[in-house]
Parts: C-alpha cells; structure tokens; sequence
C-alpha cells in the first residue's frame, strides 16, 4: 500500500514539474513573441518618421523655386566685333522681355533664368559714308546669378545666348535677311528685386554696353 501511495505521490510531482515547465517555456515564449512585435513596431515607426522627413525635404526643395516673374529692359551699346568696322562707327539699341524663374540656393545666393525676346537695331556709319542698319529680332534665354549684399541690394553676373534672323538695309536699299546669334555677358545691380543695372560685353548688342531693366 505504501509503495502504491509513493508512486502515485512520485507521479502527481513529476506531473506538476511539467506542467510548470510548460508553463515557464510558454510564458518565455510569449514574451519573445512580444518583443518581436515591439520592435517590428518600433521599426515601422522609424521607418514612417524617415519616409516623413524626406518628403519634407522633397516639399522644401520644391518650394526654393519660384515664379514667372517678368523683366522689360533697354540697353545702349556700341563697338563691333566685325574687324572692318571701327570703334566709333557701330552703335547698337535694343529692347527685351524676359519671363524668369528664381531657385533659392541659402540665404545669401540664388539664381534666375528663363526665355528672353530682343528686338535690336544695329548701326553702322563708316566714315566712307555707307550706313547700314540691321533690325533683328532673337529668342533665346538667360540666366543670372545673385548675391545678396544687403537687404534690399543685389549683385549679379548674368549671360545670354539667342538666335534670330533680321534684315540689312544699306543705303536704304533692303537686302536678304541674315541670322545672328546674340551672346552677352554682364554684371551689375539688383535694387528690390525690381530694377536692375548692369555693364555687358557682347556681340550683337556690341562689345561694351550699359543696360537697366524692371521687373514685376
């Protein structure tokens, strides 16, 4: 009877050391369980933050860019990159419209660019008394760039390329139109970001020049 007791007592422990073994293993497992989840969690979440911050940076780099914003400006030139005419013979007059987008860079720096339309009239009186006169018009671009000095005061290099086409009348006779390709380099001043002032060099519009423009 005794033996029969301590067996039953034996296997009634060794039962309850399994059961709670289980219950050890799965309670562990439980917790693993949990902290996979905590950190899948934890992952999403720096992952969303991530996502979040680069559209933010994507957001901020498309709002650096800005405009149309329009330009009127004349400008008064003289001197003639032909070799056959001499420096006080060549006188050239323009007017253009330029249509600009401005792209922020920082704080101190930051550059426009668009199409530009000229319309010029070049001329040329030789002391052999031929004048001719060459009205051309030309589209092409610019892009210019500025430095803040002050709040209100800008300085800027600026360069244009174009090509167009325009007649030669000599001597009052009308010839064949001739294409032109229009290049200028310049460098100046920006007052409110809406006059501007600047001596280029170029050639159509001639090799020394003053032009003032506004924008609005």
């Amino acid at each position: 009877m005794k033996k029969i007791l301590l067996s039953i007592i034996l296997f009634i422990g060794l039962t309850s050391f399994s059961v709670e073994n289980n219950k050890v293993s799965d309670i562990s497992d439980l917790g693993t369980i949990e902290n996979r989840n905590e950190i899948n969690n934890l992952n999403n979440t720096n992952y969303m933050l991530n996502k979040k911050e680069e559209n933010k940076k994507v957001d901020e780099a498309f709002t650096k860019l800005s405009g149309p914003r329009y330009r009127v400006e004349v400008a008064l030139g003289a001197i003639s990159t032909k070799s056959d005419v001499k420096a006080n013979e060549y006188i050239s007059t323009s007017t253009s419209f330029l249509a600009e987008w401005k792209a922020d860079i920082n704080e101190k720096f930051y550059v426009t660019f668009g199409p530009k339309v000229n319309l010029n009239v070049a001329t040329i009186i030789q002391s052999t008394g031929t004048k001719k006169i060459t009205p051309n018009i030309a589209l092409g671009g610019e892009v210019d760039f500025n430095y803040n000095l002050k709040e209100r005061l800008k300085i800027y290099a600026g360069a244009e390329i174009g090509l167009g086409i325009g007649p030669l009348i000599e001597n009052g006779t009308l010839k064949n139109p001739e294409l032109i390709t229009v290049g200028k380099m310049s460098f100046g001043l920006k007052i409110d970001d809406k006059y501007n002032v600047a001596v280029y060099t170029g050639n159509i519009k001639g090799v020394l020049g003053i032009e003032a423009g506004y924008t609005f």
